[in-house]
Parts: C-alpha cells; sequence; structure tokens
C-alpha cells in the first residue's frame, strides 16, 4: 500500500465548494509516467465519490460530472491532463446494471467506474487500491525487463524504420520511419498509424511478417484456400503495376541491424509467393517462422480465433498464432499414435490366439480318422502283391501325402489295366455275336476296296493336272492378240519416225509457251485490278474527309454544350457523395438501433417461476434493471422455500397419518374399555387421572380432533404461503413486462425516428442520382452525334477538336500522293499485258499450222498421251521379242496336253462321287474290323479260354480298386496333421509375439504420459491467466462478466482444447461460455486478450515490438478508453514497442491526447498526410 500510496498526491489548490449534501468526496491526483524525465511527467485526476445508496447515486452523479468539469478540467492547462479525469462512484449495496451502463458509458469530463460493495467503507486506501487497480496498474511479474547476467537492465531492439519497394499496395520507395531523436536514433515506444480502410495500413503490417517469415499467413491461407477453384497467378506480394520491377522489404532497428527480404520475381504463368532467404539479417530471423506469431496480431487471426466453434479448434488457432510447443506437440501426437496401434496390435494378437485354440479343440474330435486310415492300409497291402508304405503314429503330414500319392498311382493303374482288359472282353463278346465266319469274310473286303479307292485318285488327279495345262495355254493366246500398240508404232514407221518426233517436240514447245503467257496475262490483270481498286477507295475517302471537314463549326458548339454538362454533372456527384456518407453513418445507425430493438422484442419473462435460467437472468437484468432482478430473486427464492417445506411437511403429515391411524386405533379400544367400565376415572393409555368419567370421555375425544386439526391448517398455510408469492411474482412479472413494453417503445421510436432520416437521405441521393443520369444522357445524345458524323473524340476537348481536323487535312494529302504513285503502276501493268498478249498470238498462229495437217497430228496426240521418254523403235523390238516367248511356250503347252489324252473325256465330278462311295463302304468295313480286332486269328477254343482268363482278373482288379478309392478318398487324418501342427506353431508364436506386445505397450503407454504431462505443464506457462484477466479487465467488455478464466484440458479423444469461460467476478461460481451470451465486439475483447497476453509474456524475440493492426473495429466509446489506458499500462510497466493501426479517426484522436508524443515516446502517423 505504501507503494502505490506514494503515487497518489492531494491537489495543491483548495479543496472545491460542494453542496453540503455531498459528504464523503475525495479529490485527489495521480503521478503518470514515472520512467520518463521531469518535464513529462504529469497528473491523471481522481475523484472518489462515496454513496449510500443507488437513490443517491442516481440524484447526484450529473451534478458531480459536471462541477468536475467546470471548476476542475475547464482550469487543467495541460490537454493531456484534460484528458485523462477520472470519477470513482463507491456505493453501498448493489446498483441496477442498466444505471450502471449508463453512467459508465457517459464519456463526458470523465471516465466513470462504480464499485458496489460494503467492504470500502470510506477508508481512503482501501479505494485507492481499488481505483489504482481497476485504471493504471497492470499487475504481472512476467512483464518485467529482461536483465543480462551482470544486472544491467537488457536494453530492447525496436523497429526504427520499414522501407518497402514494390510491395503489395506501395509503388516505388516508400519509407516509415519510427525515429524520434535523429541524433541519438531513439525509436518511438508506441507507434499509431491511422488510415481510411484500403489506403494500405495492413500492407505495412504484411511487409513486417513478409520480412521476418518469407511469407503472410493470411494469404497463404487465402490462396491454399481458392487453389481448387481459382488458381492465383501473378502479382501476389508485387505491386500490380510494377510486376516486373524488384520488390523488397527492409527492416532497420534501434540497435543499427537490419532484416532485407527481397520478393521473388513474378514467372509467366506463375506467383511470386516462393520464400527466398533473407537477404541480410539471417541470424535474426532464423528462429521458427511461427514464432514471429507471438508478436504480429492481424485483425483476421482474433476473428478466426472468435469464429472457432469446438474447444479444439480453438487450442488449434491460438497454437498457430503463438507459434509455440510444435516440439512437444509432435511427441504428443506421435506417442499417441504408437500407443494406439500398439494396443490394436495386441487386441488382433489376442483374438488370433483364441481362434487357434478353439481350432485345436475342434481338431481333436477328428482323431479317429487317422485310425481308420492306418487300417485301411493294412488291407490293402493283405490283399495286393505291391504294397502301399504302411503309416505310423509318429508320422506327420508328408509321410501321409507319400503314403497317398502312392495308393492313388496304384489306383490309376489298376483302372487303366481293368479298362484295358474290359475292351478286349467287349471284341471276343462282339466276335461270338456276329458270328466267326463273318468276320473274317470281312477282312477280305477291306483290302479289296483299298485299293479299288487308290486307282480312282489317281485318275481325278490326272484330270486336275491337264486343266491346269489347258488355262496356261489359253492365257498365252491372249497375251499375244491383246497388244495395240504394235500397230501404232509400225504406222509412225511407215510415216517418217524422225519427222514425228521433231513435230512432236515444236508442239510441246508451243503450248507450253502459250500456256505461260495465258498465267501472266492473268496475274498482271488481277494486280491492275486491285490497284484500281485501291485508287478507288483513296478518292472515295479524300471526298468524304471534304464532306466531314465542313461539320467541324457545327461540332464545336456541340462541344461547348458538352463541357457546361460535365460541370453541372460534377457539381451533383459532389452532393451525391456527400449526402452518400451521411446515409452510410445513418444506415449503421439505424441497424444498430434495430438489432437492440430486436434483442429487447427477444426478451420474454417466464409465466413460470421454474422456467428461469442463468441466461434468462442476465438479459433480463440487463434490460430491466438489478433492482428488480434482485426483487424477482427474493421472490424466487422465497417460493423454493416453500415448496421445500411442503414437500417436507407432506413427508411429516404421511407420517403422522400413519401414526393417527394407530392413535384412532388405540383410542377406540380405549373408547370401548371406559365405555364399559363407567366407574373408572383413570385413562387407561397414559394413567392420567380425572374427577369424573365425563370428562375423561371428552378429553379422548379432544385429542383425536387437536391432531386432524393441526394437520389441516398447517397444509392450508404453505398452500396460502405459495398462492401469495405466486401473485406477487405476478405482480412483479408485470411490472417487469410494463419496464419492457416501455423500453420496447422508445426503442422502436428511436428506430423509426433513425429509419425516416435514412428514407430522407435515400431520397435525396435518388434526387441527385436522377439528375446525373438525365445530364449524361443529354451528353450521350452529343457523344453519338459525334460518333454518327465519325469525328471520333476522347476527352471531348476543344484541342482535341482542332488536332483531329488538322489530321484529315494531313490524311487527304497523303491520299493524293499515294493517288498518283498507283496510277504510274496501272500504266506499267498495261505495258506488259500488251507485250505478253502478242507472243500468245505468235504461238497460236504456229499451233493451228501443225493441226491443219491431221494424220501428223493423229500420231502426235497419241505419242503426247505415253509416258515420258517413250522411245517407238525401242518398244517395238521388245514387243516383237516377247510374242516369239509366247508363242514358244504355246508350242511346248500342246506336247504335254496330248500325253492327258485317256482322262480328256473323264467328269470330274463322276470321279467325286465314286471315291466317295467307295470311301463310305471302306470305312464301316474297318469299324466292324475294329470291333474284333485282334483276335481275328484266334480259333473258337481259343476265343473261350481268353475270356475266362480276363473275366478272373477283372474281379481281382475291381476288389483292388474298391479298396484303394478308399484310400484316395480319405482327407480327415491329412487334415488332422496338417492342421495340428500349423496351429501349433501359431499357438506358441502368438503367445510370445502377445507377451511382446504387452511389454511394448507399458514402454509406449509410459511415453505417451510423459509426452502429454510436458504439454500440459508447458502450455500452462505460455497461458498467463493473471496477465490475460488483467487485460481483459482493462478493456471493461462485459457489464456482468468481468472475470475471464480459461481451462486447459484434454477430451476423450486425448485431444488438446481451450475453453475460455467468464464470470461475475472471483467470488462467484458460476461461469459461462462467452459465445452462447457476448455480442462479437465483447468476443473480440476475449480474443485480443489472450493474444495480448501472450505476447507480453514473450521474452525471447530478438526484436522487443508488438505489431497489431486495427484492434479497435468493434470498440465502442468506453472500450476504446479502457484500451488507451491498458496501452499507457503497456507503455509505463514494460519496456514494449507497440506498433498498431486504426482506421478510426476519433480513436486515433483519443490516444493523441492521451498518450501525447509531448510526454510519451509515441508517434502518431497519418497516412496520405505524414508519409507522402
Amino acid at each position: 500500500m505504501g507503494g502505490i500510496n506514494s503515487l497518489w498526491v492531494k491537489p495543491v489548490q483548495d479543496k472545491p465548494m460542494w453542496d453540503e449534501k455531498i459528504l464523503n468526496l475525495w479529490y485527489l491526483r495521480r503521478k503518470m509516467n514515472m520512467k520518463a524525465e521531469d518535464e513529462k511527467k504529469y497528473y491523471s485526476h481522481v475523484f472518489m465519490v462515496v454513496e449510500n445508496s443507488e437513490k443517491t447515486l442516481k440524484e447526484e452523479w450529473e451534478y458531480i460530472n459536471q462541477y468536475a468539469a467546470v471548476h476542475y478540467q475547464s482550469k487543467t492547462k495541460a490537454l493531456i491532463e484534460r484528458s485523462n479525469f477520472y470519477i470513482c462512484f463507491f456505493v453501498k449495496g448493489n446498483v441496477e446494471e442498466e444505471l450502471k451502463e449508463y453512467i459508465e458509458g457517459d464519456t463526458f469530463c470523465a471516465k466513470k467506474y462504480i464499485f458496489c460493495g460494503e467492504e470500502y467503507n470510506s477508508e481512503l486506501n482501501k479505494m485507492i487500491h481499488a481505483a489504482e487497480n481497476r485504471i493504471f496498474a497492470l499487475n504481472c511479474t512476467a512483464l518485467k525487463p529482461e536483465t543480462y547476467s551482470n544486472g544491467n537492465i537488457n536494453v530492447p531492439a525496436y523497429v526504427g524504420k520499414i522501407e518497402l519497394e514494390n510491395f503489395r499496395r506501395y509503388s516505388g520507395k516508400k519509407e516509415f520511419s519510427f525515429i524520434l531523436d535523429k541524433r541519438s536514433k531513439k525509436a518511438a515506444s508506441l507507434v499509431v498509424i491511422y488510415a481510411k480502410n484500403g489506403d494500405g495500413k495492413t500492407s505495412i503490417f504484411d511487409a513486417v511478417e513478409f520480412a521476418l517469415k518469407g511469407e503472410v499467413d493470411r494469404i497463404k491461407e487465402l490462396i491454399k484456400r481458392d487453389k481448387i477453384d481459382n488458381e492465383w497467378k501473378g502479382a501476389i506480394y508485387h505491386n500490380r503495376e510494377h510486376a516486373k520491377e524488384e520488390a523488397s522489404v527492409c527492416i532497420y532497428l534501434s540497435n543499427g541491424r537490419k532484416i532485407i527480404r527481397q520478393v521473388r520475381s513474378v514467372a509467366d504463368n506463375h506467383d511470386d509467393c516462393e520464400v527466398l532467404p533473407v537477404k541480410e539479417g539471417s541470424d535474426i530471423v532464423e528462429q521458427n517462422k511461427s514464432a514471429w506469431n507471438q508478436l504480429i496480431l492481424p485483425h483476421y487471426r482474433i476473428d478466426n480465433f472468435i469464429s472457432a466453434r469446438k474447444p479444439t479448434d480453438q487450442y488449434k488457432e491460438w497454437c498457430e498464432s503463438v507459434g509455440l510447443l510444435e516440439k512437444e506437440q509432435r511427441q504428443f501426437i506421435e506417442t499417441h499414435r504408437k500407443l494406439t496401434r500398439a494396443n490394436d496390435t495386441k487386441i488382433e494378437l489376442e483374438k488370433k490366439i483364441d481362434l487357434t485354440k478353439k481350432a485345436l479343440i475342434k481338431l481333436e474330435e477328428s482323431r479317429h480318422q487317422v485310425q481308420w486310415f492306418q487300417q485301411l492300409i493294412l488291407q490293402y497291402n493283405e490283399m495286393s502283391e505291391e504294397k502301399v508304405p504302411e503309416f505310423q503314429d509318429g508320422d506327420g503330414a508328408d509321410k501321409y501325402d507319400q503314403l497317398k500319392n502312392a495308393a492313388l498311382s496304384q489306383l490309376y493303374s489298376c483302372n487303366e489295366n481293368r479298362a484295358k482288359i474290359r475292351v478286349e472282353k467287349r471284341k471276343i463278346e462282339y466276335i461270338f455275336a456276329v458270328g466267326y465266319d463273318v468276320c473274317r469274310e470281312n477282312n477280305k473286303n477291306i483290302e479289296k476296296l483299298r485299293l479299288e479307292r487308290q486307282e480312282l485318285q489317281e485318275q481325278l488327279q490326272r484330270y486336275r493336272k491337264l486343266r491346269v495345262l489347258s488355262e496356261q495355254k489359253k492365257n498365252a493366246e491372249k497375251q499375244v492378240s491383246r497388244n495395240s500398240d504394235i500397230r501404232l508404232c509400225k504406222e509412225i514407221q511407215e510415216y517418217g519416225l524422225e519427222t514425228v518426233v521433231q513435230r512432236t517436240e515444236q508442239y510441246k514447245k508451243l503450248l507450253d509457251e502459250k500456256n505461260t503467257c495465258e498465267i501472266i496475262i492473268k496475274k498482271f490483270k488481277g494486280d491492275r485490278k486491285k490497284i484500281e481498286q485501291q485508287k478507288a477507295y483513296l478518292v472515295q475517302i479524300n471526298e468524304d474527309i471534304a464532306g466531314r471537314s465542313k461539320k467541324f463549326s457545327i461540332a464545336e458548339r456541340k462541344l461547348e454544350e458538352i463541357n457546361n454538362l460535365r460541370i453541372q454533372y460534377d457539381k451533383n456527384k459532389i452532393v451525391e457523395q456527400t449526402l452518400f456518407h451521411s446515409g452510410e453513418s445513418s444506415k449503421i445507425a439505424v441497424k444498430k438501433q434495430k438489432q437492440r430493438l430486436m434483442e429487447v422484442e427477444r426478451v420474454r419473462i417466464p409465466l413460470r417461476m421454474e422456467e428461469w435460467n442463468g441466461k434468462i437472468e442476465i438479459e433480463l437484468f440487463k434490460y430491466i434493471g438489478k433492482r428488480w432482478g434482485e426483487n424477482v430473486f427474493y421472490i424466487r427464492n422465497r417460493y423454493e422455500k416453500a415448496l421445500e417445506r411442503k414437500k417436507l411437511r407432506e413427508e411429516i403429515i404421511r407420517k403422522e397419518q400413519s401414526a393417527i391411524a394407530e392413535l384412532t386405533k388405540v383410542l377406540e379400544q380405549g373408547r370401548t374399555y371406559i365405555s364399559e367400565h363407567q366407574e373408572v376415572c383413570e385413562c387407561p393409555l397414559c394413567h392420567m387421572k380425572f374427577k369424573s368419567w365425563n370428562q375423561l370421555v371428552y378429553s379422548m375425544l379432544d385429542l383425536q380432533n387437536e391432531n386432524c386439526e393441526q394437520v389441516d391448517e398447517e397444509i392450508a398455510s404453505i398452500n396460502e404461503e405459495i398462492k401469495d408469492i405466486k401473485e406477487r411474482y405476478e405482480i412483479v412479472r408485470q411490472e417487469g413486462n410494463k419496464i419492457l413494453r416501455k423500453k420496447v417503445e422508445d426503442y422502436r421510436e428511436q428506430y423509426l425516428e433513425l429509419e425516416k432520416k435514412e428514407e430522407n437521405i435515400k431520397s435525396e441521393i435518388q434526387k441527385c442520382i436522377e439528375q446525373n443520369i438525365m445530364l449524361q444522357a443529354e451528353q450521350q445524345l452529343y457523344e453519338e452525334w459525334f460518333r454518327q458524323n465519325e469525328i471520333i473524340l476522347v476527352d471531348y476537348e476543344y484541342g482535341e477538336l482542332n488536332k483531329r481536323l488538322a489530321d484529315l487535312q494531313a490524311e487527304k494529302q497523303k491520299n493524293l500522293q499515294k493517288i498518283e504513285k498507283l496510277e504510274d503502276k496501272i500504266n506499267t501493268l498495261n505495258i506488259e499485258i500488251e507485250k505478253y498478249e502478242k507472243t500468245k498470238e505468235e504461238n497460236l498462229v504456229r499451233i493451228n499450222v501443225i493441226m491443219n495437217r491431221t494424220d501428223l497430228y493423229g500420231y502426235i496426240v497419241k505419242l503426247l498421251k505415253k509416258t515420258k521418254g517413250f522411245k517407238v523403235m525401242e518398244y517395238l523390238n521388245s514387243f516383237l521379242q516377247h510374242d516369239e516367248y509366247l508363242r514358244s511356250i504355246i508350242g511346248k503347252l500342246e506336247k504335254e496336253i496330248e500325253t492327258y489324252s485317256d482322262v480328256a473325256q473323264m467328269d470330274e465330278e463322276q470321279l467325286m462321287n465314286e471315291m466317295k462311295d467307295k470311301r463310305k463302304v471302306l470305312e464301316e468295313k474297318q469299324r466292324m474290323n475294329l470291333k474284333y480286332a485282334p483276335f481275328t486269328e484266334y480259333s473258337e477254343k481259343q476265343l473261350n479260354e481268353e475270356m475266362e482268363r480276363i473275366d478272373q482278373m477283372d474281379q481281382e482288379y475291381a476288389k483292388k480298386q474298391r479298396m484303394l478309392q478308399k484310400i484316395k478318398d480319405e482327407n480327415g487324418a491329412r487334415e488332422y496333421f496338417e492342421k495340428f501342427n500349423q496351429y501349433r506353431e501359431n499357438l506358441k508364436d502368438g503367445q510370445v509375439k502377445l507377451r511382446e506386445q504387452e511389454k511394448k505397450i507399458e514402454e509406449q503407454k509410459a511415453q505417451f504420459e510423459k509426452a502429454r504431462d510436458e504439454l500440459e505443464i508447458r502450455m500452462k506457462e505460455y497461458f498467463d491467466q493473471e496477465l490475460i484477466n488483467e487485460i481483459y479487465k482493462k478493456i471493461n467488455p462485459h457489464e456482468i462478466m468481468k472475470e475471464m478464466k480459461y481451462e486447459l484440458s484434454f477430451n476423450d479423444r486425448e485431444e488438446p482444447q481451450l475453453i475460455i469461460k467468464t464470470a461475475t467476478g472471483k467470488e462467484y461460481g458460476d461461469s459461462y461460455r462467452p459465445e452462447g451470451y457476448f455480442s462479437t465486439a465483447q468476443l473480440n475483447a476475449i480474443a485480443f486478450s489472450c493474444f495480448l497476453g501472450s505476447a507480453l509474456k514473450n521474452q525471447n524475440m530478438a526484436i522487443r515490438s508488438i505489431f497489431i493492426d486495427d484492434p479497435l473495429d468493434h470498440f465502442d466509446d468506453i472500450n476504446i478508453l479502457g484500451f488507451v489506458d491498458l496501452i499507457r499500462s503497456i507503455l509505463e510497466s514494460t519496456d514494449y514497442q507497440i506498433i498498431m493501426s486504426t482506421h478510426d479517426e476519433k480513436a486515433f484522436r483519443i490516444l493523441q491526447r492521451k498518450l501525447s508524443d509531448a510526454y510519451y515516446s509515441s508517434q502518431f502517423i497519418r497516412l496520405g498526410e505524414d508519409n507522402k
């Protein structure tokens, strides 16, 4: 307390003349900026007022506020001190939340704080301590500056300057300097950048993140999210207008070091997002990239933290933001995954072992199959000379397989032998059935038929050879007679071979020259036509130019009208923009008022007291007031106690009713007794003596009635109390509904007024738009006249019109020169065409001379149809030689044909039919022979003896077959030995693996628990709840829930999760998840507190700066004042540099006043003004 009190002093001037009714009031000053030089120290002015009740607070607070403004604030010279006035009201008892919200929300003169409770008792030290903690102090040991081993304070490295080159919004080189003193190169501890949305403030923070990490998480996430649907290409980090130039970011630190990182060049069909190493300062940024997220607080990251729906998502978002514990998280996840896999493996092993044991038990049931198999082998070996190996009990599956294979081989052999003797038996039976003599005669006929068929085959072959020779002779004769070229060659030879050849060459040359002339003439005429068309086109253009030039005087007048319309349009546009900005402000006000109206309209007071819960309490207390809520709480408390008493009484009554029944029974017995003994005056139950028998009887009747009446009275009393409570609750409920209706009416009236104002603005805007549309339409008519008359202008200015007229005249002169050149070309082409026409006519005359000689022209035409290089005499000689060769071939063929005269008259079809008949008869005889061969040479006696031998062998083979088939079909023993050995090995192997797996699980479990404990301990180190709570309360985000706490735990799947809760205070046990009750602004305050607390806790970064992009987006005036006081506490309690931005000009001015650069190491930059 002594340390705190040293900062608080009484004022130099006398105490103001307060009204006598305001007795408990103190005016104090609090020393500020104690780390600075004396001339930069100043005071905050704090008024402490003790109010006996809510009523006195309501009556006095405005008077106190106004008096402080008139008599103190107006007389305070320093602006920074006038901006730091505070009034603290200490109220005995409770204050309605609506009144509290109204007073603390008033920003005139001073920021107000209301402290409720009896614990202060007008003790000044306690009140000073409360005000100190609430307004000025930031109590956390984590914020103390680092020290070197020798005890000297560690001088922090601040950001002194940021230099951008063609980065994002900024083209060319852009410099942002935060140096306050160029001589000492001291950087500002607080930098506030103001700019409207879209003016480039976020690009500065993107540049810082890019320089430190090589990438911007926000942009990286957008590219990743849109990669499937929309591929990002081109300049991302480059300024779009300078995409081909170099781009870079340079951060100059206050210790003389700097960090330089260049942007990758934009490649074709690619982007510039590849991470390049820093050009300078690699040792500064060498740590994990995500660790820099602790110092960079972009606005979107707070929004993401708010929108995370599940605690696991909030944990994930937090870890990605602070960039910590990556090793611990990986170890935790990896050990958990290994433990899960090990448990799964153990379960699978146990299942396999269980299945193997069951299979062994079932296999033992087939043991008798082995014994039966051994018996079969013994029986077979007794009857067969060829033995099968016997099977012993010790043998395994391999021996069983060998034995089965041997038995199967003998079975196949037995089957084959039996099939053979059965075939022989059927042949002998056939001989006896058909007849022995018939079979012998059939053999003789087979040989005769074979010889006859062979003779027919030879005749058919000779006939076919004769046909081939005849066809060859016919083809040779055709070749001799079909060549007509021989006649042509003979005719030319007779006419004169040399004359015909010369005239043919002459005719071909003349024809080629004529065709060439025609092609050249056609080309020249085509060129002449094109040139004449070009000339006609240019002449027409010059005529058009002459006509358009006459219209330029009219164009000057119309151009003047267009400029007048433009001036009027610009004036209307300025009015429209002014109205638009007013309309936007009005729209926001309407939206906010509508939201408030909807919120209060949704509020409902429960019909029954049983329907109340914590959420309803918060809503009703907010809109109706805490005093009404306390009344309801009192009624509900009475109601619950009455119900409890009623329940207890009903239980007592139930027991008493049972006792009364017993008492009635006893009394009945007593009355019976005394009615029979009227001489007795003593109670037979309690032995009390009475004066007479009548008095005893009346006393017993009164006892029973008394008990019954007492029970009825208690029940009626409780019911009456409950009824009274319900009636009281209904009255209070109606009062609350009346208050709510009044609030709804007030909100609706305000909403309608704002909506009417918005409609009026819209109407005015619409008028401006309509006027501008008419002006644009009129201007378009003038512009259309220009287009129709082919006077193309861009800006519609006089200079442009004059230039266009000069261009037309120049164009006309150029066209005249082109026409003169084209006429020269036409004359040249006419001369060439005349020359080639003459040559063509001369060639035609010579061609006609040749064509008039009919016989010669006929030979020339036929020769020209031949291939190039055709030689008449050579062709004739070769043809005569070939003709002689063909005639010799024909003579040889005629001689050979004469040798086949014996078959010349035969019919091929007849021969083939005779062969077919012979083949059918032969095949039939051969089929019959197969049925009894090879027994055709046996006698009848030999056949009978062979039949008896075959029957005896068949019986022996059949017996062996049956026994071997049983051995073959037996599978039970094979399955037993095969599976028994396999199951036994599997069981042994599985039990060994299970013991090893259980040992492995214990090791994995120990590793997992160790990793989990380490992660939990490290996470709690980084979650400084005390500091986060301090920040949260400074911003003053919620009227009821002022205490924030978090729970760090793991869910059922062993996943880490972060749960944030708020409570009314440390003394209250109930807490709530803020997502269900808080507005976006209040949730924003929670998220901001968490992230800023983490940033302030960090002590290990090379740069001692915190970058905050537009944190005031959702804050109202009270939140902003609390935020500014928080920043002041950070500046006075820590050695951090704060670099922040805002688009709210009002907040910017508040920061300038309360953290003036005349007192604090602060700098305030307006983009577009300070850094032009």
